[in-house]
């Protein structure tokens, strides 16, 4: 491994639903996949998406900590900050109405995909 990466195996079904989510969260922040990802990346709209990422996979699943910490990459503590600090942030109108409509987003393309959580 090296460089501080945290990687463990997890299932085909499990990597498909977190590049769902990375997807949707790069497209609705003008970023690329790999830069929400990528634990280099530290300007702050990067560090927003990346926990939006995780949240979101975490609420929107249905994902334990640990399991959208295996998915992404990251370790469950990580995981576990990145979700505090956007709980947090809902109690901004704008920002709960953003996690809202990603949200939703996410659970109408798993709907048309047929896919569950």
């Amino acid at each position: 491994m090296g460089d501080g990466e945290y990687r463990i195996l997890v299932g085909r079904a499990d990597r498909v639903k977190a590049g769902l989510v990375v997807q949707l969260v790069a497209l609705a922040n003008d970023l690329t996949p790999e830069a929400v990802l990528d634990v280099r990346r530290r300007e702050p709209e990067v560090r927003l998406a990346r926990r939006t990422a995780f949240y979101l996979a975490h609420v929107t699943y249905g994902w334990s900590l640990e399991r959208v910490g295996h998915a992404m990459g990251r370790n469950r503590v990580t995981v576990g900050a990145a979700c505090k600090r956007v709980e947090d942030e809902r109690d901004d109108p704008e920002a709960d109405a953003r996690i809202e409509r990603l949200g939703e987003a996410l659970e109408t393309a798993l709907r048309a995909a047929g896919a569950r959580t």
